[in-house]
């Protein structure tokens, strides 16, 4: 291997997770690639939507979030009005319009959220969310967690050492292009 091959090798090899969607598919999925310090390849996945996201810490939240009383049901109603709460109970796909998940995953969701927001850090001006269609979400105000979940739930890769020049030179224009890391649906006027 020539030495800028391996300079880019080493690039690619320092990144936690660069995954871009590249096509949504006929049957309601996505195609993507993932990128790690392990390997790279392509997925098909019933993602229906983008998994990673991220929403804003605003005082209103803070207020209702530090206003739990572990009531379930009155911890609900102080979140219900939020936009992270009402996305979080669609499904979303390219082909539809959002629509309701079926009930038990919503009361499902809706325990989840009331379990992990009080978790959250509230001097922070946002939290990121992990999502697979029809599964309960991850809240984190730590990102890291949300690229764990990201590469244990997609990450499978081919290694680097079954790769040729040509791809690994591929890849690493990708992850160029694709900015080097984990895309998100912002919610958050903060980056």
């Amino acid at each position: 291997m020539d030495k800028k091959t391996l300079e880019k090798l080493e690039k690619l090899k320092s990144i936690r997770v660069c995954a871009g969607m590249t096509c949504a598919t006929m049957d309601m999925g996505l195609e993507y690639f993932v990128i790690t310090s392990e390997g790279a390849g392509s997925n098909l996945g019933d993602l229906g939507q983008w998994p990673c996201l991220k929403f804003p810490i605003d005082d209103a939240l803070r207020q209702a979030i530090r206003g739990f009383t572990g009531n379930e049901k009155d911890d609900i109603k102080r979140i219900e009005n939020f936009h992270f709460f009402k996305y979080l109970l669609q499904t979303h796909n390219p082909y539809y319009e959002p629509s309701a998940v079926k009930p038990e995953l919503a009361v499902k969701i809706q325990q989840s959220l009331v379990e992990q927001l009080p978790g959250l850090d509230l001097s922070k001006n946002s939290f990121f969310g992990y999502q697979d269609w029809g599964e309960v979400p991850l809240l984190s105000s730590d990102f890291n967690r949300i690229e764990d979940a990201f590469i244990q739930r997609h990450g499978g890769v081919q290694p680097w050492t079954r790769m040729s020049e040509a791809e690994i030179e591929e890849w690493h224009d990708t992850a160029k292009e694709y900015g080097w890391g984990l895309p998100l649906v912002n919610f958050s006027d903060e980056d």
